[in-house]
């Protein structure tokens, strides 16, 4: 066998359905196989951005590693920036690219390893043919080992045609995770337990361990506000009573938040991460902090915590529910029954009304409208900038895996991902929402949506602006008032002339319609749920949102 049959060989032992890529000459002996085999099967792309979405939207909605291949230096450079979002984010992915040949060092061949290290658990080349099965083995498992994150293998150009010898199968071995100590979950449980007044705040890393019903069943018997870190997955059910939303920010160089509040317990979450930096403390001196987390490293970065407890997620929330429910009386006050409501709902109470006949679409219309379209088994796939916000005051998400948000801060990334929720769970109507910014920067995966028949629903909210950077102005002069205080130049901002993505999405080969009326907005959604095929609807919505 050779190094570049061993690669294939390796890929099929993992399981590996998909080889997401743009393609160039140095990995071409790779993909030749692969593509004669048709198992894993290639997906092309036109650009390397659309295949790192396409591989972080599929690792996420099928709950097992992506794999893809980038082109030595140019194509991984091209791929960075949605890998960045994938390390945020903790996505089980395998990152490979095929090097130039190992006899070129001294013609200044670059160092792909070192080129991604910042950004994945572990980055390595593979000098020997002989040692290809045993580093794609070993990159699979670490991707996956909580906390998951990316890896990336290397493989110079000159292995590929040298003998490589059997590759093994995977070690057959079973991984448990670490248990919280249970003198420290005592210890927790007391703390909560005798809490006037308790919040939770919980991370994707909540939903990635399966430990969702594990939050609400403690959540419920605390009687503790939840908030979340993160909107990207569905830590909590939006719909519960219990659930406040977004954590807010602290306002200001010495602002706090949660006040009132005794303990706040975070789990599988950076607790108030950001770009901004602040000074002082986030909660009042009296608030106590606990943080649970698989990522050892989380615990203590920003916020000075009281209680860590570091391992696996779902256990540490058990453990916790069980001691807390022994301490809480049965008819204490704090406990809480209800549930979640079904999963995926238009939020009540009612929505705001249509406006007038040719008056603007805005954010919030456009997403009651959406609400109102979701059939039963949507998965709403989301990066869409500012009208986030209206979507999650729209839509109720109760069930994990019916939404997938953005993580991290690069653009581009919720083009691809669509495609890859959809390959991942092809019997689900994909609903893609992206702002304009993120559209234009991966536009090409329109391309690819024809290609491999994936019928995503691509809604556009199209406000013609970097919306986001009006916004983070705003915020900047409220922290940092000894700063210019002006308003940015509109000329940084305002996209225009506004992008036509109805006519870019006709261009790449699938239906496109511009919506530019509330009256529209409703009708044109329910047509494009209703077909089985891709579809671009561009709402140019007022700015509003």
């Amino acid at each position: 066998m050779t190094g570049k049959e061993a690669v294939v060989e390796a890929l099929r032992r993992a399981g590996v359905a998909y080889v997401f890529g743009n393609p160039g000459t140095s990995e071409m002996p790779i993909l030749q196989l692969v593509t004669s085999k048709k198992h894993p099967r290639y997906v092309l792309t036109l650009q390397e951005g659309v295949a790192m979405g396409m591989a972080d939207g599929y690792a996420r909605a099928a709950r097992k590693p992506a794999f893809v291949m980038l082109h030595r230096d140019t194509g991984l450079a091209n791929g960075i920036s949605l890998l960045i979002n994938s390390a945020h984010g903790g996505t089980p992915l395998v990152l490979s690219a095929v090097n130039t040949d190992q006899r070129k060092l001294l013609e200044g061949r670059a160092d792909l390893a070192q080129m991604v290290s910042q950004f994945t658990k572990t980055s390595l080349e593979v000098p020997r043919a002989d040692l290809i099965g045993a580093a794609f083995s070993q990159a699979f498992r670490v991707a996956t080992r909580p906390p998951a994150g990316p890896v990336f293998v290397s493989i110079p150009f000159d292995v590929l045609d040298r003998e490589a010898g059997a590759v093994e199968p995977p070690d057959a071995r079973e991984e448990g995770n670490v248990v919280p100590d249970s003198h420290v979950i005592a210890a927790a449980a007391s703390a909560l337990a005798s809490a006037s007044a308790s919040a939770l705040l919980l991370g994707d890393r909540v939903a990635e361990a399966r430990a969702v019903d594990g939050a609400v069943r403690l959540a419920e018997v605390l009687g503790s506000a939840v908030y979340v870190a993160q909107r990207s997955e569905v830590n909590f059910p939006t719909g519960h009573p219990l659930f406040r939303g977004m954590l807010p920010a602290p306002v200001g160089l010495e602002g706090t938040i949660l006040d009132g509040i005794d303990v706040v317990l975070a789990a599988g979450t950076s607790v108030l991460g950001g770009f901004f930096y602040l000074p002082g403390r986030a909660f009042a001196r009296a608030t106590r902090l606990i943080h649970l987390d698989s990522d050892p490293s989380e615990i203590g970065r920003n916020e000075r915590t009281e209680i860590g407890i570091p391992g696996d997620i779902a256990a540490g929330l058990s453990a916790l529910h069980r001691a807390v429910d022994d301490a809480v009386p049965a008819d204490d006050p704090r406990r809480r029954t209800a549930r979640r409501g079904p999963p995926i709902s238009a939020r009540q109470p009612d929505h705001p009304a249509i406006s007038g006949e040719n008056a603007p679409l805005t954010a919030e219309e456009l997403m009651v409208e959406l609400s109102r379209s979701l059939p039963a088994n949507a998965v709403v796939v989301e990066d869409g900038g500012t009208a986030a916000g209206a979507l999650h005051r729209a839509i109720e998400f109760n069930e994990t895996g019916r939404l997938h948000g953005v993580r991290g801060g690069a653009l581009g990334w919720g083009m691809g991902a669509a495609l890859g929720v959809q390959l991942a769970d092809p019997a689900r109507r994909v609903i893609g929402v992206v702002g304009d910014g993120t559209a234009a920067m991966t536009v090409q995966a329109l391309w690819t949506a024809v290609r491999e028949r994936l019928p995503v629903v691509y809604l556009v909210c199209n406000n013609a602006s970097y919306r986001v950077l009006e916004d983070n102005s705003a915020m900047y002069r409220d922290i940092a008032p000894e700063a210019d205080s002006s308003a940015p130049n509109r000329a940084l901002i305002d996209l225009q002339p506004r992008l036509d993505f109805a006519e870019l999405a006709v261009a790449f080969g699938l239906r496109g319609r511009r919506i530019v009326t509330a009256r529209e907005a409703g009708p044109a959604l329910r047509e494009a749920v209703a077909r089985r095929e891709p579809t671009l609807l561009d709402a140019v919505i007022d700015g509003r949102g």
